[in-house]
């Protein structure tokens, strides 16, 4: 007697619901192996500001304010990892399953997606970099949505665009990456008014550059005050990029092997320079940025140093970009605590 083995319904097992939540139960793998997330120095500044207030804008506020939400579920940072994960992973996986139609292919995206290390590594840690990705792919994720729904696009697209703005406001160049999600949001939302090609294409161009200037124009506002106090903050703009450039005129001073701080540090030896330069990090070039007398002088230095010396003011950049890329000689740079 022939015994028929009952036959699996591949359609059915493809669309599974059960599939949708792989992006949930992934995101706690990742957040329980790698509790309670680690955190990185603007990590650390966003955590402190979220909790006692928001004092500077050398890091994006943003960041704090979105911790102080999660924090009215838990205290905990693995909350915050958590969260971001969830954000991050749902949002991937719905943009797949929108092209493919398939849950299971989706769940397969995002363990392929997670089997790199350096996506894995960068989403082990509490970082503005991911929460910002999070809320670039949720926003695209609202505005697929939408086109499937083919109803309420307006208030998707609204929405889509307020998600690019916390986005943009999550990375100081941010705004970058914004411009064609921005342009697109605005495609998909005047598409549902006009059916003209030419009524949709001018209208897109004028709105979407008006949403491009709102969005960047009410990032920089927002870098200017703390909320809710609404008290102006000082800018971190100068100072952050004479820091930057302390560390490029120090690389220049090793590249030609002399001191080219001029008045602003005339006590530094080479020696000394050579010690306190880590090209890796602000953080870790302290000890020489403490000998440096930060001041619109140091400004001059540098413009003098990069016109005297243009190849050797590269220095200090093509360090990084090794250290970025892994070129560099000896072990990697973990910039996590």
């Amino acid at each position: 007697m022939k015994i028929e083995m009952p036959k699996l319904n591949c359609a059915l097992l493809h669309n599974s619901k059960w599939w949708m939540l792989s992006p949930i139960l992934l995101s706690l793998m990742i957040a329980s192996i790698f509790y309670p997330g680690f955190m990185s120095y603007d990590s650390l500044h966003a955590l402190r500001s979220a909790r006692i207030g928001v004092t500077d804008s050398m890091w994006p506020p943003m960041v704090s304010y979105v911790w102080r939400g999660v924090d009215f579920i838990s205290t905990n940072p693995a909350a915050m990892h958590l969260a971001q994960l969830i954000l991050l992973l749902s949002s991937l996986f719905y943009i797949i399953y929108f092209f493919t139609k398939r849950f299971s292919s989706a769940t397969l995206f995002l363990l392929l997606y997670l089997l790199f290390p350096v996506i894995l590594g960068t989403t082990a840690v509490i970082w503005k970099d991911v929460l910002m990705a999070a809320f670039f792919f949720f926003s695209f994720a609202l505005l697929l949505f939408a086109q499937s729904k083919n109803k309420s696009i307006l208030i998707y697209g609204v929405l889509s665009l307020l998600m690019i703005f916390v986005a943009t406001c999550l990375r100081h160049n941010a705004i970058t990456a914004s411009v064609p999600l921005i342009y697109y949001a605005t495609y998909v939302t005047i598409s549902s008014f006009f059916n003209s090609f030419k009524k949709i294409f001018i209208n897109t161009c004028i709105f979407g550059s008006l949403f491009l200037g709102l969005i960047f124009y009410g990032k920089v506002a927002l870098d200017h005050y703390s909320l809710p106090s609404l008290k102006p903050l000082p800018s971190s703009t100068a100072t952050f990029m004479q820091l930057v450039r302390v560390l490029d005129i120090a690389g220049a001073s090793i590249c030609t092997g002399e001191n080219l701080f001029g008045g602003t540090a005339p006590g530094l030896t080479l020696a000394e320079i050579s010690k306190g330069y880590e090209p890796k990090h602000i953080n870790l070039s302290q000890s020489l940025i403490d000998r440096v007398a930060l001041s619109p002088e140091l400004d001059k230095v540098w413009l003098s140093v990069a016109v005297s010396h243009p190849i050797c003011i590269l220095t200090n950049k093509i360090l990084l970009t090794k250290y970025m890329i892994g070129a560099h000689q000896g072990t990697q740079f973990s910039i996590t605590h």
